[in-house]
């Protein structure tokens, strides 16, 4: 019964979450909602958590990223550290891009 008041909302699922989530400001706050929604999940194989993580990555870097063809999310997440970056380098008033 306490469970039932007090518990998660059978209708907060955090799997539907994880599905929808959309990078909308630097990687490393994308990759922190991602893997508390993630954690949140059950009976996700690995290969599906990237697959979800790299569509929810900036267009621009997740083409770059999917180019390198990376097998881990550890890896997915440090080449999408390095591209925004890049990206951020470029955008910045005043500097030149390399």
């Amino acid at each position: 019964m306490l469970k039932l008041q007090f518990g998660p909302s059978p209708f907060n699922c955090p799997m539907a979450k994880l599905f929808k989530l959309q990078q909308t400001g630097i990687v490393s706050d994308y990759y922190l909602k991602f893997m508390s929604l993630a954690n949140r999940s059950s009976g996700l194989s690995d290969d599906a958590l990237l697959n979800f993580f790299l569509s929810g990555l900036h267009a621009e870097i997740r083409r770059d990223v999917v180019a390198l063809l990376p097998t881990s999310l550890l890896k997915v997440v440090v080449l999408a550290k390095l591209y925004e970056e890049r990206y951020l380098l470029v955008t910045k008033p005043g500097t030149v891009p390399i």
